[in-house]
């Protein structure tokens, strides 16, 4: 009997020794870095959440949303994208009850879904959110001055703020506003020189506002190489006045929270961080006494 005790007590310790070397593969640390446009007319309750610009005579081109970095080693990820309509993606995602869900592999930072053969540097989606913006916007232009007025009627600071007003095919003025902060207003004339930008300066406030919320030079590029056109350029097949030739473009950054807010997010297995940049454009705010 005492034999037989020993002899258990001998397999327990080599069961416990031997099962203290079977280690669960450690999943690297990695990070997620998305960017986002939310699309709204000054006067419309829908917003649409982008990463391409509108058409464009000659382009359809989809952008990146979602990157992953540092995930060297194939490592099974799970994405879900909550809180959108009407979505879209590339690659394919299930698409149910406003959510979107994609199963992928990731390694050296590349995305494949299944047995695809095709490999993704991104992970890429649209659709439409409830988002109201709270901006009071008014233009005052009687050709020989100009007044441009912006109130922050969020509960939550908009962060470099750049009024884009174009008269025709030769002629802009881009409005630095900066920050503002819940329910601030400033108002910026045309003779304030320290305000009024260059597209190339207004261009890089907008990089400069992008990297510094953590997004890679690639990235920062590349959403300022797809949305300029849009931004900083007439468009002939706009029409957002009686005259055809006025078209007017509101650019802010949101803050991260409430990126998560309107379009929760969850990643497993989960990342050591995520930085999601999400940039609203309002358009269509006319001036008020164009002659």
């Amino acid at each position: 009997m005492k034999k037989l005790t020993l002899a258990m007590v001998v397999a327990v310790l080599l069961l416990i020794t031997f099962s203290g070397c079977v280690k669960e593969k450690k999943v690297e640390s990695f990070e997620i870095h998305e960017w986002g446009v939310f699309l709204k007319g000054y006067d419309c309750n829908t917003t649409s959440v982008l990463t391409e610009s509108p058409p464009l005579p000659t382009t359809g081109v989809k952008k990146p949303v979602i990157y992953f970095h540092s995930l060297k080693n194939a490592t099974s990820v799970r994405v879900e994208i909550h809180s959108i309509r009407n979505a879209t993606t590339i690659p394919n995602a299930t698409i149910a009850d406003n959510k979107i869900i994609w199963n992928v592999t990731v390694e050296n930072d590349s995305i494949k879904v299944g047995n695809e053969e095709t490999c993704y540097d991104h992970l890429f989606y649209e659709g439409e959110i409830d988002f109201p913006t709270h901006v009071t916007i008014l233009v005052t232009d009687n050709n020989s001055s100009i007044s441009y007025y912006i109130k922050n009627n969020e509960s939550y600071t908009i962060s470099d703020a750049i009024f884009v007003y174009g008269k025709g095919r030769d002629w802009i003025e881009c409005v630095y506003f900066g920050d503002l902060q819940p329910g601030e207003d400033k108002t910026v004339n045309d003779s304030d020189s320290d305000n009024i930008l260059n597209v190339s300066e207004a261009k890089k406030v907008i990089y400069d506002a992008l990297i510094s919320r953590g997004l890679t030079d690639d990235e920062a590029k590349a959403l300022l190489d797809y949305w300029s056109d849009w931004w900083f350029n007439f468009l002939e097949w706009e029409f957002y006045s009686p005259s055809n030739l006025t078209y007017t473009r509101l650019i802010y950054i949101i803050p991260q929270t409430v990126y998560d807010q309107l379009l929760p997010i969850a990643v497993t297995p989960e990342p050591s961080s995520i930085i999601r940049v999400g940039v609203v454009t309002v358009t269509n705010a006319l001036p008020s006494s164009l002659e």
